[in-house]
């Protein structure tokens, strides 16, 4: 069940379980001059030890994370936001 979205770049979601909190990101649609700050971010984000999985791509992107605790996934969710909102007023 998705609880956030944020231009279809970002999600957060409610597992089918109701017990895990998952955060992922469309790697496609992260530019590309923040893409290793983002991976980089993930990779810290799936060493959490709240933290019950990760995914990642072909490429080592981490693109997915799963939580047990619903406000870590939403900082989580948040602080990506943020990173992402900031680079698009950059670009401006």
């Amino acid at each position: 069940m998705p609880l956030k979205n944020w231009n279809d770049i970002i999600s957060l979601s409610q597992g089918s379980n109701s017990e895990m909190f998952r955060v992922e990101i469309d790697p496609d649609e992260i530019p590309n001059k923040i893409k290793a700050q983002v991976n980089e971010m993930m990779n810290k984000f799936s060493k959490f030890e709240t933290c019950i999985q990760s995914k990642t791509t072909p490429s080592n992107f981490i693109f997915q994370v799963e939580f047990v605790i619903k406000s870590r996934a939403e900082k989580v969710f948040d602080q990506i936001v943020e990173l992402l909102e900031s680079n698009l007023w950059a670009r401006v």
